[in-house]
């Protein structure tokens, strides 16, 4: 309702300006109002109202100008008030006098009042200041009421309502009139001896500082509202929102020293009367037109206007005893009596009811009449039309002539869509297409000849324009003395939209397979971009000077980020095998690294929780293998990963052992992984090797994990031709698999994760649109010695290779205006580069499905990496792109680099 308020409060303020300007240049006297905030704040109609009681009787008219110092800042609306107020003083009439109302619009005047307002004399109120209200009596030109809050009738109040309280926490901001009230606010200390006087200044906090502050006051304690407009870092808020603020976080009473506010959660207290304050500054103007000086009118301390109010719903909130009010005092919203305030209203209700019930008597006597008439006719059709009306089948019954229909049931009223009103005034041209017509005339004769009991698949047009299938039979019927056709219709059309929807869902099965290649091709590249961002901050905080703490910060956050990373290559690598698109790629290695980087990955995590970790080969293994190293580990890694995580204490054993040769003569080798954890449940047996399922109940878990790690190892040991098989106890469990492999040569590839060459200095060309990602890289470059310029799309990074050289280009593939293979194509094929079309491109990219390595090799790219991207990966790409020979194992002498979508 808050903005229909101050929508209401705006137009009803211009309006009263309006026909206040419009009186005011009719003659007669006027006087000018200046105000220091907005039509919608709440103390302007009621100052504006009670200056009105005081001039409009005595001829003198009022306008109006506000200076909005509430929503903006008091320099900026008093620069902008004085250029407005120039423009209009210079094409309207004088005015006799002028009035400001509050601290801002009495400053204003001060500062410029010579200029605007030569030789007029003024008169304020509503002023907080007392000081300068003070100064000012007996000045040239000036007098005025002091806004004069009774800030000790207040503070007493409190102590007399909430007995044993501590202290008080004014609020207050940065407002002119809110610094005047804090001096009197402060003037108390020391007087109250038993009561704490605290300050919560908006000027040197922001509103959830404040917040904070006011949720911290103990509920025993009070607030008391004097300013709430404006925070420290300017942001601004009306009355109501400022009010409502403090009333959310606080968990003490509110009270207040002026009278709006009260029935909006704020106790009370002795309160400033805006109407009365107008109604003695309307007296002040009538004394200087009546000739009377200014300076001659002392200025009135205005504390008359004031009056002790409090509001009966806050009162109850707080459990504050209605006797403990000091005398006199206005309580407003006491529940008032139903039965005295609505008496009328009651009278008129009862009258109503009276003849209400008077009608109702009349109706059900004419009612039972008619009843009684026709029960005798209502006997002798209740069988037909209960027979008629229940079939499910449509009765529709017509002249002989099929022009006209006498009948309908419901049933084929809902099948056509008419009612059975609608259905008199049709006939059976009007149910069937006009071009099916002669067959189903033809249809009625066969069956009136006995040549066909039924017409299956006939056409039939319903009310919307709709055709559906109907089997139709039809015979004639005397009804009334006459020959009618009676036809029954059967809707046929679910039969054939089920064989429709059969053709459907093979077809949305198909579409369903590629909707989900797609999305998770979107997701990838989602998820990664971020990713990206994430762990290049957290490379480049692992690069600086660090205390313990903070690299424990740094390193926690990063493993959560690989570990959702892990996830996603997870949830990718289930795809691809259940799509048959994860390449196998065999190659040798040694089987004394799988164990190392086993020892390696898990030897610390098994340490700390005091569980012994053993890696064995066994006797007559051979120590070279050819197959994929990096699917097996994947299957090792997730199997004593799950040992370790659910293993408490005793040990985690990894053993690898030789079966012998098969019939092709590849060598059997059997990996077991065993541990002394507490088994698994036989019940979760049968789903352990189902994705996402998890042996822990879904809110009570001590392990974390998605549930994929065993669907994967069971898809990825049959994938490479292995058998898979558990022994589950309550004191371990042990997983065995079995993978044919081929012995390797005596010489094996040294491994390229371990190898990372020296480029020297380069200068780099940096094509990405995610702002995360290119401070991440580049930083991490610059820190590595190169230079690096930034493209934002892969048109500027084709302009930024026409004016200058470069060593390499980090290009990636989504971007706006022109995405990175584009542009790698149009790179390739633009002589006018020069050596700049051959420069060494390497895709940096969130795309990381199978596949997506090729699609940038073919667009001319020299080299793959996926984000997100680590140090090492980053490295080993920009020298195995600008130095050839620096990689030993890939195609052309180029490295090879490992990613999740690169195949074989």
């Amino acid at each position: 309702m808050r903005p229909f308020r101050v929508l209401a409060a705006v137009l009803a303020a211009s309006l009263l300006c309006a026909m206040l300007a419009v009186s005011a240049w009719g003659g007669g006297r006027h006087a000018l109002l200046i105000s220091s905030y907005h039509p919608g704040f709440p103390t302007f109609f009621d100052q504006a109202g009670g200056l009105r009681e005081a001039l409009e009787p005595a001829g003198v008219a009022l306008d109006v100008e506000f200076m909005d110092t509430k929503r903006f800042s008091v320099s900026e609306a008093s620069a902008r008030f004085l250029d407005t107020l120039r423009f209009k003083l210079g094409a309207l009439p004088a005015y006799d006098v002028v009035v400001t109302a509050d601290d801002a619009a009495l400053r204003f005047v001060l500062d410029h009042g010579r200029e605007l307002f030569p030789g007029l004399d003024v008169v304020f109120f509503g002023v907080n200041d007392q000081n300068l209200a003070h100064s000012l009596s007996g000045s040239q030109g000036f007098t005025g009421i002091i806004e004069s809050v009774s800030m000790d009738e207040t503070l007493q109040d409190i102590r007399t309502l909430r007995p044993g309280v501590r202290a008080v926490h004014a609020v207050v901001d940065g407002q002119p009139g809110g610094r005047g009230d804090l001096r009197t606010y402060l003037s108390q200390r020391g007087l109250i001896r038993d009561l704490e006087l605290h300050v919560l200044d908006l000027g040197s906090m922001s509103w959830d500082e404040l917040g904070d502050r006011l949720a911290a006051v103990p509920k025993s304690d009070a607030i008391l509202l004097l300013s709430a407009y404006m925070d420290r870092q300017g942001e601004g808020r009306s009355f109501e929102d400022g009010l409502g603020f403090i009333l959310r976080h606080a968990g003490a009473p509110v009270f207040h020293l002026w009278e709006h506010g009260i029935g909006q959660g704020i106790v009370g207290g002795k309160v400033i009367s805006h109407l009365e304050q107008g109604r003695l500054a309307g007296g002040l103007v009538l004394r200087i037109l009546e000739g009377e000086a200014a300076r001659a009118i002392p200025v009135i301390e205005g504390d008359d206007a004031n009056r002790h109010v409090f509001d009966h719903a806050s009162l109850t909130r707080f459990g504050i005893d209605e006797a403990l009010l000091p005398d006199g005092s206005d309580v407003r919203g006491r529940p008032v009596s139903i039965i005295s305030r609505y008496m009328p209203h009651i009278l008129l209700a009862v009258a109503l009811v009276c003849v209400l019930v008077a009608l109702v008597a009349a109706l059900l006597h004419h009612v039972f009449r008619l009843r009684s008439a026709k029960a005798s006719l209502m006997d002798s059709e209740s069988r037909y039309k209960a027979l008629f009306n229940a079939n499910a089948d449509g009765i529709l019954v017509a002249e002989r002539t099929g022009r006209r229909f006498v009948y309908a049931n419901p049933a084929v009223c809902r099948m056509f869509g008419y009612s059975e009103e609608d259905f008199l005034s049709l006939g059976v041209e009007d149910i069937h297409p006009r071009e099916h017509l002669a067959e189903v005339f033809s249809s009625f004769e066969q069956q009136a000849r006995g040549q066909k009991d039924i017409v299956e698949g006939l056409p039939c047009l319903c009310r919307d324009g709709r055709v559906f299938t109907a089997d139709i039979r039809s015979f004639t019927l005397e009804v009334d003395g006459k020959a009618c056709l009676v036809g029954l219709f059967r809707d046929v059309t679910e039969r054939s939209q089920v064989l429709e929807a059969l053709l459907q869902t093979r077809d949305a099965a198909d579409a369903a397979n590629r909707s989900k290649s797609e999305f998770l091709a979107n997701m990838s590249h989602e998820i990664r971009t971020p990713l990206n961002g994430i762990l290049g901050m957290l490379q480049l905080l692992e690069g600086l000077e660090q205390s313990a703490e903070q690299r424990q910060y740094v390193q926690m956050a990063a493993n959560s980020a690989r570990r959702l990373t892990g996830l996603l290559s997870d949830i990718l690598d289930l795809s691809r095998i259940e799509s048959g698109r994860l390449a196998v790629c065999e190659r040798p290695f040694e089987l004394r690294k799988i164990c190392a980087s086993i020892e390696e990955l898990f030897s610390q995590t098994a340490g700390r929780k005091g569980v012994r970790l053993v890696v064995a080969a066994a006797d007559g293994l051979p120590g070279r293998l050819t197959g994929d190293a990096l699917r097996l580990r994947q299957i090792l890694f997730n199997l004593v990963g799950n040992a370790v995580k659910f293993t408490s204490e005793g040990f985690v054993r990894v053993e690898m052992a030789s079966l012998g040769q098969d019939a092709s003569g590849r060598e059997r080798v059997l990996f077991c992984v065993g541990d002394s954890g507490p088994g698994m449940e036989d019940a979760f047996l049968s789903r352990a090797f189902e994705p996402f399922v998890q042996a822990e109940k879904e809110y009570v878990r001590q392990h974390q994990g998605a549930g994929l790690g065993l669907a994967i190892v069971k898809r990825l040991v049959h994938m490479l031709g292995g058998t898979l098989a558990i022994d589950n106890a309550p004191d371990g469990t042990t997983v065995c698999f079995t993978l044919p492999m081929a012995a390797a040569g005596d010489t094996v590839p040294e491994d390229d994760e371990a190898y990372l060459p020296e480029t020297g200095s380069l200068r780099v060309l940096l094509a990405e649109d995610d702002q995360v990602s290119v401070f991440a890289a580049r930083r991490l470059l610059e820190r590595l010695g190169h230079v690096v310029v930034c493209a934002e799309n892969g048109l500027q990074a084709l302009e930024a290779l026409r004016d200058g050289e470069f060593d390499v280009v980090l290009m990636d593939v989504q971007m706006p205006v022109m995405d990175g293979l584009q542009a790698t194509r149009l790179i390739r094929a633009d002589a006018g580069l020069g050596p700049m079309a051959r420069v060494p491109i390497i895709a940096m990219t969130a795309y990381a499905m199978s596949g997506d390595r090729d699609i940038c090799l073919a667009a001319g790219m020299d080299e793959y990496i996926s984000k997100p991207v680590g140090v090492r990966e980053l490295l080993r790409a920009l020298a195995c792109t600008v130095q050839p020979g620096a990689g030993r194992n890939g195609p052309h002498g180029r490295c090879t680099l490992r990613d999740e979508g690169a195949s074989c």
